[in-house]
C-alpha cells in the first residue's frame, strides 16, 4: 500500500462538494518514477560548483498523477500560488525521504 501526505492548504478551495482546506497525494510508484524521471537535474555551474535544478514540467507531472480526492486534476491547475507551493514543497518530500531511505540500506556484496 502506498504512503500518502496531506497538505493544508493556506487557502481553501470552493468546489461543488463545499470548502476543501486540504490537499492528499500518494507516494510516486516505481511505474510513474521510470515514466516521468528525476524532478531534479544535478547541474555544472561556470564556476565548477554543482548545484541541484528542480524539474518544473515533471515535478507537475508527478503530482497530476499522485493527487488524490478531495481534489482533483483541473482544481490542481487552477489553485492559488500559496495553495500550489506549500503542494510542492511536501510532494518533494517524497524524493527526499526516498533517497534518505535509500542511502541508509546497508550494501549488499
Amino acid at each position: 500500500m502506498s504512503k500518502t501526505i496531506k497538505v493544508d492548504l493556506p487557502d481553501p478551495l470552493e468546489t461543488h462538494q463545499g470548502m476543501v482546506s486540504f490537499a492528499e497525494f500518494r507516494e510516486p510508484t516505481a511505474r510513474d518514477f521510470f515514466s516521468l524521471g528525476e524532478p531534479f537535474q544535478v547541474v555544472r555551474g561556470g564556476d565548477g560548483g554543482i548545484f541541484v535544478v528542480e524539474k518544473d514540467d515533471v515535478i507537475l507531472a508527478y503530482m497530476e498523477k499522485c493527487i488524490q480526492q478531495p481534489i482533483d486534476v483541473i482544481l490542481l491547475g487552477t489553485m492559488s500560488l500559496a495553495n500550489a507551493m506549500a503542494c510542492r514543497e511536501k510532494f518533494l518530500g517524497f524524493f527526499e525521504t526516498a533517497r534518505a531511505r535509500m542511502s541508509s540500506s546497508p550494501a549488499i556484496s
